[in-house]
């Protein structure tokens, strides 16, 4: 009996290749032609196969099927035994191959006919020559899918050399694609967030996406969000049980140990496996798409597929099986430790040696030990030293060759690591390191606890007080959530040191308390503990980070990056264990650097940055990608940084160590709403707020953007309430940066009298190049000459301040005098469209002026658009601090200017108007 392909629909899991199946539609038609599709298991090569043989099927095209296999593979003509017809006496197997060829020949004269070819890598010879008669056969069509292309039969490998056969690459999804598939999957849209983890987790496998989400969505693991379902990050080793059963078994008993080995002792070097299980069982598995090569430095190596992989088949291991893989990689490993002077390969392997002991709970070099744990837990950031130190070029980092990939990984690694350093040497350097690892990890309070307990009791100096209190005092306050008792505990221990040590520490308090949002006390502090001469350099970087960021917020912009710069080469020199302070300086010298005007250099600088670091380590990569977009914006180019700043938020990750997390969305929020769309940031400014965490550092930066979106969505009295409540609750704390410009933002909204004397009153403090500018602007605005911010839009511009130009020039063609005709408002219009061209036409979210061309005042555009989104008299009312009536009399009058009767009338009328509230 003939075995057809069954006419069925074609796979959700051809979700997100469009343009494959585009592709494919061009090379396979009814009148023939000829692909194959290769991929590895799971990209979805056999869906996307069946998904062109059910288009030809659906056209009226017959259909067979060919499957190689590891059971047929070793027999003539056994994948297409069906295909044969029946035959008298003995035929030889050139007769068979022949007779089943002439059949499909006649087959498809009378009608077309596809041939789908699953696993051709896997064919027998005589199966492999029948397949490649039939390609180019008219009127028949032939759909082939591989593993690995290169391991195709002789007859099929001719074939793709002739170019007769098309060789087409299934790929990993993209992060539309896991989008698009993952809300087929859970029934409706996933956020962003967890887009990301799953790209993270699957590396776009449709396979692995697909079980995921359905095993989560089964469990009601998904939580509905403003930005769409959320995935838990827990979720992503769900799902994928029975698809690593169903491989299991096809695996002998050598495989599998080869498979156990790799997942308790992560990525090995080929040799020590190939000792361990012979030659050529990791060549079987790399050809059954389980394990893959890794070069590192000249060195090869053998990892599997996929993190996930390993953590599901370590659940299948007991703990005495995992001891007894430990030690048969211990006894196959021949290398003595030596930390001087060796190669980065045997560094590699001291960090793999250094981990399978601290598993076992053995006892390994202590020196070693600790080495190993700052390497796992900080390695990555050593490119970015040595970049920033001139150094020699970037080498391939350990933690990378180990598999580490994680940031949850090597996390756990390093605490490993660190807590076999301090069970062999309780000394205070030892214990200090552990706390390091742990610092800012809730789930291990208990454990720091007991080690602070006996930390203090091993501070025998005034420098190791030190130490053990200052991370007492940052565990307190960021991660145990005490902050009262930190600070009160730091300040005691400061009376009791001696110089440079109480220094040190009155530094850690001021930053903490500079955290907490108070500028001006942290400062005052920060002045008087600035290091006596000779003053260790630790003592310098402890006090510089705080220091530099205090003197930006409280205004001195330009001091705050001097001294940020001037101390990144002394925290460079310190090495290993200041990774975290070399990062709080970059990002304040980096951040500081906008609101110098330097976006440029700095955006280059970003940009380089996140070159040097590795996708995985997605918090300090994503930050500076962000910190670049940023740049683009203040350049004038809002649609490529809310794309690129997406492009970030994505590639962050679920865990946020520096808390920098919040300026990725607030920045978003910000060039959304000059790219007009305005909805979108304010779910940005959602997730900003979401991830703001106490003592919430972020609240002014935050509120701001708030403004900024509810101005972009017609709130714009809201905004102007905003805005002045963010100035002066900056100005009370000594914050003067953010005073200056939020009274900047609501001289702008709102232009008056007293708006105009409130912005003044920052000025002084505020030591950046805008504040000429913002003078100019603002009483232009006040004076309603256009002429005047003409001039204040040329001196933007100088200022490389491209949308902030956008925005003056629109307030000046709306404040022209002569509408239509005037030469001056043409040339002003002209002028506008030319800035716009250049800021990928950005609108201002924040002009708002008296009046418009068809005679609507700011009021009545502001009421009439928010009774067209629904708003009722009492709600916008309660919206705008005003009472009903008046309400209704702009209404009113809204309506006569507008010609409409009702508020149903309002918003297609108000959807002809210029989009940013102003007449251009």
């Amino acid at each position: 009996m003939l075995r057809r392909l069954a006419a069925a629909a074609p796979s959700n899991r051809t979700v997100g290749r469009d343009a494959l199946l585009a592709e494919l539609k061009q090379l396979v038609t009814p009148a023939g032609g000829a692909v194959i599709l290769a991929g590895g298991p799971g990209t979805g090569k056999s869906h996307l196969a069946r998904a062109v043989v059910h288009r030809l099927t659906g056209a009226g095209a017959g259909s067979e099927v060919i499957q190689g296999s590891t059971a047929t593979e070793q027999v003539p003509l056994g994948a297409c035994a069906h295909l044969v017809p029946p035959l008298t006496g003995e035929v030889p197997l050139a007769g068979l191959i022949a007779a089943a060829l002439d059949r499909q020949r006649r087959r498809a004269r009378h009608t077309s006919l596809v041939i789908l070819a699953e696993d051709t890598d896997r064919l027998d010879d005589a199966s492999a020559t029948l397949l490649a008669h039939l390609v180019g056969v008219p009127r028949l069509a032939v759909v082939c899918t591989a593993r690995e292309i290169t391991a195709l039969p002789g007859p099929l490998g001719g074939l793709l050399r002739d170019r007769r056969l098309a060789p087409v690459e299934v790929g990993p999804l993209d992060l539309d694609g896991i989008g698009a598939l993952a809300a087929q999957a859970a029934g409706a849209a996933l956020d962003a967030e967890s887009v990301a983890l799953l790209h993270e987790a699957t590396d776009g496998n449709p396979l692995w996406v697909n079980e995921i989400v359905r095993a989560a969505a089964s469990r009601d693991g998904l939580v509905l969000t403003p930005g769409g379902l959320r995935l838990p990050a827990h979720a992503t080793t769900g799902g994928l049980d029975q698809v690593l059963d169903t491989r299991l078994r096809e695996l002998n008993d050598a495989e599998r140990d080869a498979l156990s080995l790799l997942a308790v002792g992560g990525n090995l070097p080929a040799a020590t496996l190939e000792a361990m299980v012979g030659t050529e069982t990791p060549v079987r598995l790399a050809a059954a798409g389980l394990v893959a090569p890794t070069e590192h430095n000249g060195m090869l190596g053998v990892r599997l597929v996929h993190p996930l992989y390993r953590q599901a088949l370590l659940r299948r291991l007991s703990r005495f099986e995992v001891r007894l893989l430990l030690r048969r990689l211990i006894a196959g490993t021949d290398m003595s430790v030596a930390m001087g002077g060796v190669s980065h390969q045997d560094r590699a392997m001291i960090i793999r040696l250094a981990l399978w002991h601290s598993e076992l709970g053995e006892g390994f070099d202590p020196e070693a030990l600790g080495w190993a744990a700052q390497a796992v837990h900080w390695g990555l950031l050593d490119v970015v030293r040595r970049h920033l130190s001139h150094g020699p070029g970037e080498p391939v980092q350990p933690v990378l060759e180990l598999g580490l990939d994680r940031v949850e990984d090597r996390s756990a690694a390093a605490f490993r690591l660190a807590s076999a350093a301090w069970r062999q040497n309780r000394t205070c350097p030892a214990g200090l390191a552990l706390a390091g690892t742990i610092l800012f990890a809730p789930e291990h309070a208990a454990e720091m606890v007991t080690l602070l307990d006996e930390l203090l009791a091993l501070a025998a100096t005034d420098e190791e007080r030190a130490l053990v209190g200052i991370t007492q005092g940052v565990w307190l306050f960021w991660t145990s959530g005490q902050r009262d008792l930190a600070l009160s505990e730091l300040r005691a221990l400061q009376q009791e040191l001696a110089p440079p040590w109480d220094r040190m520490v009155a530094a850690t308090w001021a930053g903490l308390t500079f955290h907490g949002g108070l500028v001006a006390e942290s400062l005052a502090v920060l002045e008087d503990a600035q290091p006596v001469p000779g003053a260790p350099p630790e003592a310098e970087v402890v006090h510089a980070s705080p220091y530099a960021a205090a003197l930006m917020l409280s205004g001195r912009v330009a001091d705050g990056v001097a001294l940020a710069e001037k101390a990144l080469p002394i925290v460079l020199g310190l090495g290993e264990g200041w990774y975290r302070s070399m990062g709080e300086l970059l990002i304040s010298s980096h951040w500081g650097g906008t609101c110098l005007n330097r976006y440029a250099t700095v955006g280059e600088s970003s940009r380089r940055i996140a070159e040097l670091l590795p996708d995985t380590d997605d918090e300090n990569r994503a930050l500076f990608l962000g910190m670049a977009a940023r740049c683009r914006l203040g350049q004038g180019l809002p649609v490529t940084a809310a794309a690129e700043l997406e492009h970030a938020i994505r590639s962050h990750g679920p865990v946020s160590m520096f808390g920098f997390r919040p300026l990725l969305h607030t920045t978003r929020a910000v060039a959304l709403a000059w790219s007009g769309r305005a909805q979108e940031a304010g779910w940005e400014v959602i997730e900003a707020r979401r991830w703001n965490l106490p003592p919430r550092f972020f609240d002014a930066e935050l509120d701001l953007a708030d403004v900024i979106v509810l101005a972009a969505q017609g709130r714009s009295s809201r905004a102007a309430r905003l805005a002045t409540e963010v100035s002066e609750q900056s100005a009370a704390v000594g914050n003067g940066y953010f005073a200056f410009v939020a009274a900047y933002l609501a001289a702008r909204l709102r232009p008056s009298a007293t708006s105009g004397r409130a912005f003044e009153a920052t000025l002084a403090a505020v030591d950046v190049p805008l504040v000429g500018v913002a003078r100019r602007h603002v009483a232009a605005l006040l004076d309603g000459d256009a002429g005047d911010l003409e001039a204040v839009a040329e001196a933007a511009i100088d200022l490389d301040e491209q949308l902030l130009a956008v925005e003056i020039l629109e307030a000046a063609v709306a404040r022209a005098q002569a509408p239509g005709t005037s030469p001056s408002r043409l040339r002003l219009r002209a002028t506008l469209r030319a800035q716009r061209d250049r800021c990928e036409q950005a609108h201002s979210p924040i002009v708002d002026v008296a009046s418009d061309a068809i005679g609507l005042t700011g009021r009545e555009r502001e009421i009439a658009g928010l009774a067209a989104s629904g708003w009722t008299s009492a709600a916008i009312a309660d919206e705008l601090v005003v009472s009903v009536r008046t309400v209704e009399s702009h209404l009113y009058r809204a309506f006569a200017k507008l010609g409409v009767r009702s508020r149903e009338e309002l918003a297609p009328v108000l959807a002809t108007l210029p989009p940013a509230r102003f007449a251009d």
